[in-house]
């Protein structure tokens, strides 16, 4: 298992230092940044752009796991976080590794499809995404984050904190279930004719001097995911690089 600890204390920093810029651009109370639990290393890693909030999810969670607060978007504000001191501080970010866990292990509209298919090929799994912003709606997220000027740096210090918790991990296979993280890592990455390896049908990316296979799919859950012939040709695919 891959401690997250340095991961999330960076995400916690570059809050601090965007807070403001944050607000800005937030409807709602910001909110804490993704917080990652222990992610299992050396085996695939799904990757999307950004997670979701969905309070009621995360509220069933926090019923289940006896917290005593009620609301998801208090308990996750930064407010919440920024009023602790000392070990409250550190007690409350263990609560919200805990939440983490616990709703990626119950959340079967979206966790358990990524289950379903790494079970299938036998490996252990970790999902990330690229930015670390509570965001649900992708288009909202895009035009006032991802393609706001003002916040480019606060995304590349994203992307390459992101891209250091990918090189951690060391998985056999990547899999980018999202058509704009797909291009954002390709471009990033410099990933195009030189990276296709015609011979095995797929692209390679090399990580930690090993070469990886990296696939761009469509999505596996939602209105757009995957259809079955796709989604079996995608299982058989990747079983196929992790024999090779």
């Amino acid at each position: 298992m891959l401690k997250t600890d340095l991961y999330n204390n960076n995400a916690l920093k570059l809050w601090s230092e965007w807070k403001q810029k944050l607000e800005t651009y937030t409807d709602q109370p910001l909110l804490l940044p993704l917080l990652y639990p222990e992610l299992q290393n050396g085996g695939i890693v799904f990757i999307g752009i950004n997670p979701s909030f969905i309070a009621k999810v995360y509220e069933k969670q926090m019923a289940q796991l006896g917290f005593t607060e009620r609301s998801a978007e208090e308990f996750l504000s930064w407010v919440n976080y920024e009023i602790k001191t000392g070990d409250e501080k550190q007690n409350y970010l263990n609560l919200v590794q805990t939440l983490e866990r616990s709703t990626r292990a119950s959340y079967n509209v979206f966790f358990k499809k990524y289950q379903k298919l790494a079970d299938s090929l036998g490996v252990e799994w970790a999902h990330i995404d690229l930015f670390f912003n509570r965001v649900t709606n992708q288009k909202q997220f895009l035009n006032r984050f991802i393609s706001n000027n003002e916040l480019k740096e606060l995304n590349e210090s994203q992307f390459e904190l992101s891209w250091g918790l990918v090189q951690d991990i060391s998985p056999r296979v990547i899999v980018v279930f999202n058509a704009l993280a797909s291009k954002i890592i390709q471009e990033k990455q410099n990933i195009g004719k030189n990276n296709w390896n015609d011979e095995k049908g797929y692209d390679e990316i090399v990580i930690n001097g090993n070469k990886v296979p990296i696939f761009f799919s469509g999505m596996l859950t939602g209105q757009r995911a995957l259809d079955d012939g796709s989604y079996k040709r995608l299982e058989w695919h990747i079983r196929r690089s992790l024999k090779i």
